[in-house]
C-alpha cells in the first residue's frame, strides 16, 4: 500500500519562502482577469465623462445667465440714457407754448411721455426708490423739482432748466458684467466722449454701475450722467 503525505499550508509557505520547489526563487505575479480590469477602466472613464459633462452644463448655464443679465442691464442703461441725455442732463425735455402755471411752468411736448404719471412710472421702473425720489423731488437741487404735475400733465420749471453741454456718446454702449448675485449686479458701461477742443478726439468713457433686484425688478442704484 502506498502512503501519501499531506503537506499543510504552513509547510508549503515555508517551502516557497526557502526556495523549495521546482521554480526556486521565482516571484509569481497574480494578474486580474482582463474583463475586471477593463470594467474598472470603463468606470473611471465614465465617471470622468460625467464630471466633465456637469462642468460643461454649469459653465453653459452661467454663460446663459450672464447673457440674459447683459440684455436686462442694456435695457436699463438705455432708459438711463434717456434720462441723462434728454430729461436731466442737457437742459430737460422739450417744452413750449404758454405757461400753464405762474410764469415759469410749461407743458412738456416730448412725445415719449404723455402724462406726469407716465414719466414717473418710467423713472421708478429704471431706478431704485431713493434715486427715483431724488430725480422726481430734489433735482437739480435739494427741495426743487425740475418736473411737476399740473392736472396730470407733465410740466417743467423753466427756471430750473437750461442748456448744458453733454459730450458722451452711448451709441455703441458695451455692457460688461463684473459680478452677479441673486439680488445685485456690478457692471461697467463703456461708450466714448469727445470734449470740446481745437482738434476734438473721441476717447473711451467708462462708468461703473450697480443694479439691485428690488420688488421683483432689476433697478439701477444711481443716475449715471
Amino acid at each position: 500500500m502506498k502512503t501519501y503525505k499531506m503537506i499543510t499550508s504552513a509547510v508549503l509557505a515555508a517551502m516557497l519562502l526557502s526556495g523549495c520547489g521546482t521554480q526556486s526563487g521565482t516571484i509569481t505575479t497574480i494578474t486580474a482577469p482582463a474583463s475586471e480590469t477593463e470594467g474598472e477602466a470603463s468606470a473611471i472613464v465614465s465617471e470622468t465623462a460625467e464630471e466633465t459633462s456637469v462642468e460643461a452644463e454649469t459653465e453653459a448655464a452661467a454663460a446663459e445667465e450672464t447673457s440674459e443679465m447683459e440684455e436686462t442691464i442694456s435695457e436699463l442703461f438705455a432708459r438711463n440714457i434717456v434720462c441723462s441725455v434728454y430729461a436731466f442732463g442737457s437742459g430737460g425735455l422739450a417744452w413750449g407754448g404758454e405757461p400753464v402755471s405762474g410764469d415759469n411752468i410749461y407743458k412738456v411736448s416730448d412725445e415719449r411721455f404723455s402724462s406726469y404719471s407716465d414719466f414717473e412710472s418710467f423713472i421708478r421702473s429704471t431706478y431704485c426708490k431713493d434715486t427715483a425720489d431724488m430725480l422726481l423731488y430734489n433735482y437739480p437741487y435739494e427741495g426743487t423739482q425740475l418736473y411737476v404735475d399740473v392736472d396730470g400733465m407733465l410740466c417743467i420749471d423753466s427756471n430750473l432748466s437750461g442748456s448744458k453741454g453733454y459730450y458722451v456718446d452711448w451709441t455703441d454702449t458695451k455692457i460688461t458684467i463684473d459680478s452677479l448675485t441673486d439680488d445685485r449686479c456690478e457692471f461697467t458701461a463703456a461708450g466714448s466722449i469727445t470734449e470740446p477742443a481745437d482738434v476734438p478726439v473721441a476717447e473711451e468713457y467708462k462708468v461703473s454701475c450697480t443694479a439691485v433686484y428690488e420688488n421683483g425688478s432689476w433697478l439701477l442704484t444711481d443716475f449715471m450722467a
